[in-house]
């Protein structure tokens, strides 16, 4: 399941490995056609449709972002068979299985992942998508800033293509680049009630640095990087028959872990894995979970004005 594509002529669209990290610390981002080969993206898909097929692993934990089931996190075994066809997110199969792995710390991607992040990568999370997510804009150090500030590199990989009605990824070039917005906490882990302040911070960074949208149309088999400070996020589901069944897998440095003590969840053995590191963790706690994208908040007295921002992020992504 390692196999590699390596057809490409240079280095996936980039003149050398140091013109793509170039370009990585310039535009905060690095698409890579053609990166794996049909037989991988074959194995991911088949082993992406077994996580729903019976019997399920007892351990994985499933998240749903959609009515009847929004906001419940749950093992996989016991989630209906309904929900495989609503927005949600199968967390951490890195933990599972060697055959992810095998692939997602393959050695010509931890390489080009250890030029980026200047260490050697440790998969800290990992998440299947059957559907496009329809996430607002967002950082991913909101919800889990790494123990290294920008250290953390994110992949995603399209095991369907990404289409207009089926909720491709978008995401602002360059705009890895804004200060980081601090909270009132002192740091840069969201603080929901207070992102309506983020967001006005953020209109006015984009408008100032005349940053605009781009949206990946990725094929089967591209390879998507981003930085952590990358701002992107989901477009709306036009065809709500429409799958986007993609993997998206989050890296520390191997090592940054020891350095934190923030996260109860993520403490765990950091474990050599073919060329890179994984974090052996426990699996996240079932439950009703908080809405970190604020997408179905009840309307309180607090969230209206978190509301009225969404409402002004929604007309931000319409072309202009």
């Amino acid at each position: 399941m390692s196999e590699m594509q390596t057809t490409q002529v240079g280095f996936y669209g980039h003149a050398s490995a140091a013109a793509a990290k170039q370009f990585y610390e310039r535009e905060g981002y690095l698409i890579l056609k053609q990166w794996f080969s049909q037989h991988t993206i074959e194995n991911l898909r088949t082993q992406a449709r077994e996580l729903w097929t019976q019997p399920r692993n007892p351990s994985l934990v499933v998240d749903f972002g959609a009515r009847p089931l929004a906001n419940t996190r749950m093992l996989l075994k016991d989630a209906p068979y309904e929900g495989s066809l609503i927005n949600h997110k199968i967390n951490d199969v890195f933990l599972e299985s060697d055959e992810f792995r095998s692939v997602f710390l393959h050695e010509k991607l931890v390489a080009i992942l250890a030029m980026l992040l200047e260490g050697l990568p440790s998969i800290c999370n990992s998440l299947h998508f059957t559907v496009g997510s329809s996430q607002r804009a967002h950082f991913d150090t909101w919800y889990m800033p790494p123990a290294v500030e920008d250290k953390m590199a994110v992949a995603a990989v399209p095991l369907e293509p990404y289409i207009e009605t089926n909720g491709p990824l978008f995401y602002y070039p360059r705009s890895h680049l804004i200060p980081k917005y601090k909270f009132s906490d002192g740091h840069i882990r969201a603080v929901e009630a207070e992102m309506p302040q983020c967001d006005e911070y953020l209109f006015d960074q984009l408008e100032r640095r005349g940053l605009k949208k781009e949206i990946f149309y990725g094929n089967v088999g591209d390879l998507f990087i981003w930085h952590s400070q990358l701002l992107h996020g989901g477009e709306p589901l036009i065809d709500p028959s429409k799958t986007r069944r993609s993997i998206v897998v989050h890296y520390w440095r191997k090592g940054d872990i020891e350095t934190s003590r923030e996260y109860v969840w993520m403490w765990g053995k950091e474990i050599a894995s073919h060329a890179g590191f994984y974090i052996a963790r426990d699996h996240q706690r079932c439950g009703k979970v908080v809405d970190p994208e604020g997408q179905l908040e009840a309307l309180t007295s607090s969230s209206r004005a978190v509301a009225k921002s969404r409402l002004r992020w929604l007309r931000w992504l319409l072309p202009h």
